[in-house]
């Protein structure tokens, strides 16, 4: 899913380690950085927006056929065609620790190391 479309997040899984992960694709570049920015905040905001409403635990147990408990560690991964630019950088750093308050962690790497 490209970051100009506002789907909350492209996959969701539970990793062997219990964590629950939302990935986010992210194949844009940054020379728009602002509306990067305000596009990647919109669906950040709406990924936690299903944590926060236990949406993604009624979708996890439609997927695995069993019940996931809601203390399982939350991640937000975006997995990105670009680096980020610096302003970038700066507005994923407050994200993250924005999101930290809520027990969401967020990671960002990018598609190159990536490995299948």
């Amino acid at each position: 899913m490209a970051t100009n479309e506002t789907q909350a997040m492209d996959r969701l899984e539970l990793e062997r380690s219990g964590t629950v992960v939302l990935t986010l694709v992210d194949d844009a570049d940054w020379a728009d950085e602002q509306g990067h920015i305000a596009l990647l905040q919109e669906r950040l905001n709406a990924c936690l927006g299903l944590v926060e409403n236990g949406e993604v635990f009624v979708r996890l147990k439609e997927q695995l056929g069993r019940p996931v408990t809601k203390n399982s560690a939350i991640l937000i991964r975006v997995v990105a065609k670009c680096a980020m630019s610096p302003e970038g950088a700066r507005f994923f750093e407050y994200a993250r620790s924005e999101f930290s308050e809520a027990k969401v962690g967020l990671s960002f790497r990018l598609a190159s190391d990536v490995t299948a």
